[in-house]
């Protein structure tokens, strides 16, 4: 949407039609295991917990720490990795809110802050 690089932009046409499947998918499936309750509903709450901080990681360091900015530069990317990250925040954090799963991440102002220390780093032991 956001790119300069025509045999991407259209390529990718169909896959945003395939990952709008998905996401209306996820998004129904979440809502009715939140409202079933009991079990079904904590292990939910469980995954997210696992995955929340693991896909906060898709969009890559923060805008601070990254060194290349080549993508954005000739416009194959739109839009930088807070954006990104902010954009998806913005859409995940009031959904989960809605169906009653928590989130470790809240608004504040315009946009949303992590309440973990971010960029995350993974002990293999634990």
């Amino acid at each position: 949407e956001h790119g300069s690089y025509g045999p991407w932009k259209r390529g990718l046409v169909k896959v945003m039609a395939e990952e709008n499947f998905h996401l209306r998918n996820g998004r129904n499936w979440s809502k009715r295991i939140s409202q079933a309750g009991g079990e079904a509903r904590d292990e939910l709450q469980q995954a997210v917990d696992w995955m929340f901080p693991l896909t906060v990681e898709w969009f890559g360091l923060p805008d601070n720490l990254k060194q290349h900015s080549t993508q954005l530069d000739y416009r194959l990317k739109g839009l930088t990795n807070d954006q990104l990250r902010q954009q998806w925040l913005s859409t995940v954090v009031p959904f989960m809110e809605s169906i009653g799963i928590r989130v470790p991440a809240h608004q504040e102002g315009d946009g949303y802050v992590l309440d973990y220390p971010f960029p995350c780093t993974f002990d293999a032991d634990e």
